[in-house]
């Protein structure tokens, strides 16, 4: 059973990832200023363990892109052994200003204290990996 689930983590992180990487590619943006939205695993908690955001930053950072994040649940993003050596950041206030501010924003984490609402006012792009938006929107591109 376990190694099923982490067969099953593995595509669901995969997934992610590629989605989340390539999907600021396909629309021009390798050199961006992107937001990413939760670093935890799974939605509501801080366990930043087998999170695929940390390879999405990593891959961004790596194509010279500025990047960012907000989880409500982990203030500091500290280097984790998968990924030791992720520069240190902090977590930046979901607000329109920030929002604005961002070329693109990828969905890492579905966390329910985001105000999605206002992300999708605010936002150019979004990449929803979490499948937020059910509804279609000029600004979202589902994955």
């Amino acid at each position: 059973m376990t190694q099923r689930r982490n067969e099953l983590l593995d595509k669901i992180t995969n997934k992610t990832v590629h989605v989340g990487v390539l999907g600021l590619g396909y629309v021009g943006l390798p050199l961006a200023l992107v937001l990413l939205l939760g670093l935890s695993h799974n939605k509501d908690i801080d366990d930043t363990r087998e999170s695929p955001s940390f390879e999405i930053i990593e891959h961004r950072l790596h194509l010279g892109a500025i990047v960012s994040y907000h989880d409500p649940h982990i203030a500091k993003a500290t280097p984790v052994r998968s990924w030791p050596n992720l520069p240190p950041m902090q977590s930046v206030p979901l607000t329109p200003e920030s929002i604005e501010a961002a070329d693109a924003i990828v969905i890492s984490t579905d966390h329910s204290a985001v105000d999605y609402a206002m992300l999708a006012k605010h936002a150019r792009l979004i990449v929803d990996t979490r499948g937020v938006y059910r509804e279609p929107r000029s600004n979202v591109i589902k994955a």
